[in-house]
């Protein structure tokens, strides 16, 4: 008995298996007026969660007719990763990591910079360069590459530097903050080598906004100083006692924490509209700006750090400037950090 819609789900082993168990099922649905090319078509597909990346699995599959089969041997091997993140609307940056050393692996390279970077369009075919977004693409609400403002969300990549090592493993996204809750929005890149393949898809998943309310249960003056650059993305870090914090936020790890700006020109006080990389760029006067537009910005890296920094040609030494950014619970209570900036 079949136990896919026209085919078998089959285990890793290669013995037939059922829905949500096996990692992979093969299914043959013979020629029909409509669909012609399905009299010569075996169609695959994997059990998310289930099939394991990078692992070859084989299946066979026969056709019997007056007493005599013909069989196939077949060998299924997964070369497509996927990776998802969830966003508020409103957010406009998120990151994704994904496993840089399998691809590597997989593609037979040392170094992601060997890679070319790759949109699968829905049709199958390839758009290779022609950025609409920095390194990478703005794409519209059904998924179609789009153009900055029109778009609805971008994704780019931009390979891993000495200053920046993480961005060999690291998606940045961004939005034009017209998502809403429910909103499922994928892209479905590549990294191409010669004429290997390996693709990359991407869930982005909008899901409903958190209203940000509470008591201040501790706040923290901190001062910090960095050197202005014309050219580069100078800054300093302040690091969080953790375990104090925690405490006072009743948490067990501040990957449990929520980080929120404070904007003195917001009448609602607090923003969780992230315009940055887990915080936020500020104006000068301390007010939540955009990337390019603002002069600095203070980030959380999600373990124990807040890192600030400006954007290069923007600040002068001796130049002084304030902003806040908080960690908020679920129980509703938040810590905040007060920032006093000394330009160099």
């Amino acid at each position: 008995m079949p136990t896919a819609n026209a085919g078998f789900w089959y285990n890793a082993d290669g013995t037939v298996g059922k829905y949500g168990d096996a990692p992979f099922y093969v299914e043959y649905y013979g020629y029909s007026e409509d669909y012609p090319e399905d009299e010569k078509t075996f169609y695959v597909g994997t059990m998310p969660g289930v099939a394991e990346f990078l692992v070859e699995y084989p299946a066979k599959m026969g056709f019997i007719a007056n007493g005599k089969i013909f069989m196939y041997n077949l060998t299924i091997a997964v070369n497509t990763m996927s990776v998802a993140t969830e966003m508020r609307p409103n957010e406009t940056n998120a990151t994704i990591t994904f496993d840089h050393e399998a691809v590597m692996t997989a593609l037979g390279i040392s170094s992601m910079s060997e890679a070319t970077l790759v949109n699968v369009n829905a049709d199958g075919t390839l758009t290779e360069g022609n950025y609409t977004a920095n390194s990478g693409w703005w794409y519209n609400a059904d998924g179609t590459i789009g153009s900055w403002p029109d778009a609805a969300y971008a994704v780019e990549y931009y390979w891993g530097t000495e200053e920046w090592p993480e961005d060999d493993y690291t998606l940045y996204i961004a939005t034009m903050g017209t998502l809403e809750s429910g909103d499922v929005k994928t892209a479905h890149l590549g990294f191409k080598v010669g004429e290997k393949i390996l693709y990359l898809n991407v869930t982005l998943n909008i899901v409903e906004p958190i209203v940000v309310k509470g008591e201040i249960v501790n706040t923290y003056d901190a001062a910090v100083s960095f050197t202005a650059s014309a050219e580069e993305y100078t800054g300093d870090g302040y690091e969080i006692n953790v375990e104090e914090v925690c405490a006072a936020l009743g948490i067990e790890s501040l990957a449990d924490a929520i980080v929120f700006g404070i904007d003195p020109n917001d009448p609602s006080g607090y923003s969780y509209a992230y315009t940055a990389n887990n915080g936020f760029w500020f104006n000068a006067d301390g007010s939540i700006g955009t990337y390019g537009e603002a002069v600095f910005f203070a980030e959380f890296d999600g373990e124990k750090t807040i890192n600030l920094g400006q954007m290069p040609g923007k600040l002068a030494a001796g130049e002084t400037y304030n902003c806040k950014l908080g960690l908020y619970s679920l129980n509703d209570k938040m810590v905040m950090f007060n920032f006093d900036i000394t330009i160099k």
